[in-house]
């Protein structure tokens, strides 16, 4: 990712929380209910969205307190930008799976609007450059600060269309 290319990261993030707030606004009473299927609900995907960006910001903040690194993870880009589309399943690391903290659906997607919020705000202002601070990632291995913040929304947009699949 082109380190100062801030609009592009900002406007995924806007984009995929508009997303999720169409969604949320369709549903039907029982998409707060967990499902028979073992699915997460509308509620608890929210919840594993708040909780992931908030340890991301906690990660990009120790990242930036690293001096820059020569190192480039760019070859990444495009995994990061396709991160939507992944065919398979994955579990959530313990830490941010659901956990019924939200009552209801509308009090998760009101602590998504904040952390999403925050999330813009990081993006307007953090250092650049951004490839040149690196946090490893469990699956993925190490990725730049602005590939954090890209994978936030393409993360957000995987969850939107498991909100829509039903």
């Amino acid at each position: 990712m082109n380190p100062l290319d801030r609009d592009v990261v900002i406007a995924a993030l806007e984009a995929n929380l508009a997303t999720l707030e169409r969604l949320v606004a369709e549903l039907p009473p029982e998409g707060e209910v967990p499902r028979a299927d073992g699915r997460w609900s509308a509620c608890q995907v929210l919840e594993h969205l708040v909780l992931t960006e908030g340890g991301v910001h906690r990660l990009l903040r120790t990242a930036l307190e690293a001096p820059p690194s020569p190192r480039r993870t760019r070859e990444k880009d495009a995994l990061v930008a396709g991160l939507a589309t992944l065919p398979q399943r994955v579990t959530a690391p313990a830490a941010v799976a659901p956990a019924a903290r939200f009552a209801a659906t509308s009090d998760a997607l009101a602590a998504l609007r904040t952390v999403r919020a925050q999330s813009i705000e990081l993006a307007r202002t953090l250092p650049a450059p951004w490839d040149a601070q690196h946090v490893a990632h469990p699956f993925f291995g190490a990725l730049d600060i602005g590939q954090w913040l890209l994978m936030l929304a393409t993360h957000g947009d995987r969850h939107a269309a498991q909100i829509a699949g039903g």
